[in-house]
């Protein structure tokens, strides 16, 4: 009997491992295609956008609460540069900071190219085909690596399985101290972007840090 159940338990150990929610199974997407936003006009994501800063006495302080909506316009918009294009509008609580503007996404070259206007010909390359572990290509100046696939993200909206990237710098200054500048961003299937961790950290010559955090997240998505 003793035998029986040990061999239950056992089987069941089995399968919970075999359904962790953190398996990066060969089923998920590698393709940036699938990771551009779905659905038709008026499909709606909508973001908290916060700011922070730490000073050196570990104090931190918000120095900005942004409410952020995506909202789809139309799947098929031409772009000069991007050729057809998913058409965004972005709409911020705070009007004064920034103004609502269009975005475009674009799928070509193998890749997801992000266009701040209809006037950009230099777009950012969010996301680049295949998205395995370790591949690389340059975004923003900078060299963007893929640290992982198929990692759970808890965003607001709900816990997500995304793509997970990496990229920044790390340099000297004149001034004495040390910065570290890193981006971490996680892309979802069908919602493209779902977090974005921007951390800049100044270490000073007494060991002393101080921090600027700006942390955009997913908290609403309305696929129409």
């Amino acid at each position: 009997m003793i035998k029986a159940i040990l061999s239950f338990f056992s089987s069941l150990l089995l399968l919970l491992s075999a359904c962790d929610t953190t398996d990066t199974s060969a089923s998920f997407p590698t393709d940036a295609r699938d990771f551009m936003i779905a659905g038709n006009p008026g499909t709606e994501l909508t973001y908290s956008n916060i700011e922070s800063n730490i000073d050196t006495n570990g104090v931190e302080t918000i120095t900005r609460n942004d409410t952020v909506t995506w909202t789809v316009m139309n799947r098929t918009s031409p772009h000069p540069s991007g050729g057809q294009s998913v058409l965004i509008k972005q709409n911020h609580t705070l009007k004064y900071a920034y103004p609502t503007d269009s975005t475009y996404l674009s799928f070509r070259n193998s890749g997801i190219a992000y266009y701040e206007s209809f006037k950009d010909h230099d777009p950012e390359w969010a996301l680049v085909t295949p998205l395995t572990v370790g591949s690389q290509w340059i975004r923003i100046k900078s060299p963007t690596t893929v640290k992982s696939v198929g990692e759970i993200v808890n965003t607001t909206f709900k816990p997500l399985k995304a793509v997970r990237l990496e990229f920044g710098y790390s340099s000297d200054s004149t001034q004495g101290y040390f910065v570290t500048d890193l981006q971490t961003h996680y892309y979802a299937p069908e919602l493209f972007l779902v977090r974005r961790d921007y951390l800049t950290k100044e270490t000073f010559a007494n060991k002393k840090t101080r921090i600027h955090r700006n942390v955009y997240d997913l908290i609403r998505y309305t696929k129409k």
